[in-house]
Formats: structure tokens, C-alpha cells, sequence
């Protein structure tokens, strides 16, 4: 599948410490194959829909993990290209909700992240790398209110 070719051409790109474009071909692979992006491996319903015979460890090696993704952004201090990419898949969502302009430059997702009244709901079977790498981004984008989070274990984090 194409996704595989996606998540080799990363590794090789790893492999010679090029980040930003091992990141790079990840992410097409996000904008291309959005159904196969699914946290930490986990298959999505979409794929299922699909092929719903088949047993998860026949495609796995075909699937991009979010984890990963992260993992690149937050190296390249990309927080919010991180950001977008949890909203996109993960599940996170914010009330109010983020205007678009917010998640178009750093300093518009600063001053949109920075309102106190905003909250974020974060699903409760998201899994705790992931959030702690969200907890990550909201410090770095200087959204302090936000990074204190309780996660689904009982695990408090705060800055």
C-alpha cells in the first residue's frame, strides 16, 4: 500500500537525521490517507468499514501513527502543526471552538489558546502520550490554564 512507501521514505529520511523531511512525508501521508492515521496504531471504524474480515496485525505495518507524528512535530518545535494534527485526529476539541485564524499562525493560536474561558475536552481513551505531548504544546503555545489535565489513569499533570 502507498502508506507504507510513506512511512519508508520517513524512516530512511530518520535514518540521515533529515526531520523535517521525514515529517513531511508523514504528513502527506496524513492529507492522503486520513483514514489509516489513527492514534497509537489503534485501527480506525473507517478502516474497518472497509475491510472488516480481516485481523489488525495483517495491516498494521500500513498504518501511521499519530505517536510518531508527534514525536517529529514537537523535535521541530512545529507546536502548532502538532496541534493541528491532534485536533484532526484525536479527537480534542475545544469549546468555544478555535476559530480558524487561530490555528493559521503561532501568534493567533497564542492569543486564541491564552482565553481562560476556553476549555478542551480531551476523549478519554486517548492515550497518555499523546497526552502528555498535548500538554507540551499548550506550554509552549503558552496556554498554561490548559495543560492542567487530568487524564483517563487519574494521572493529574500539571505545570
Amino acid at each position: 500500500m502507498c502508506i507504507e512507501v510513506h512511512k519508508k521514505i520517513a524512516r530512511i529520511y530518520h535514518d540521515q537525521d533529515e526531520l523535517e523531511k521525514a515529517l513531511d512525508s508523514l504528513m502527506d501521508a496524513c492529507r492522503d490517507f486520513p483514514a489509516f492515521i489513527t492514534p497509537m496504531g489503534i485501527f480506525s471504524l473507517q478502516f474497518f468499514s472497509y475491510f472488516p474480515h480481516h485481523f489488525n496485525t495483517l495491516y498494521a505495518p500500513y498504518f501511521v501513527e499519530l505517536n510518531l507524528i508527534m514525536e517529529l512535530c514537537l523535535t521541530l518545535k512545529n507546536y502548532l502543526e502538532a496541534l493541528n494534527v491532534l485536533i484532526a485526529f484525536s479527537g480534542i476539541v475545544f469549546e468555544p471552538p478555535l476559530p480558524e485564524a487561530a490555528l493559521e499562525g503561532k501568534r493567533n493560536a497564542m492569543a486564541a489558546l491564552g482565553d481562560t474561558k476556553r476549555l478542551c475536552t480531551i476523549p478519554s481513551d486517548l492515550h497518555r502520550d499523546l497526552v502528555h505531548k498535548l500538554v507540551i504544546i499548550f506550554v509552549h503555545l503558552e496556554a498554561f490554564h490548559l495543560a492542567n489535565v487530568r487524564t483517563r489513569q487519574g494521572v493529574f499533570l500539571s505545570i
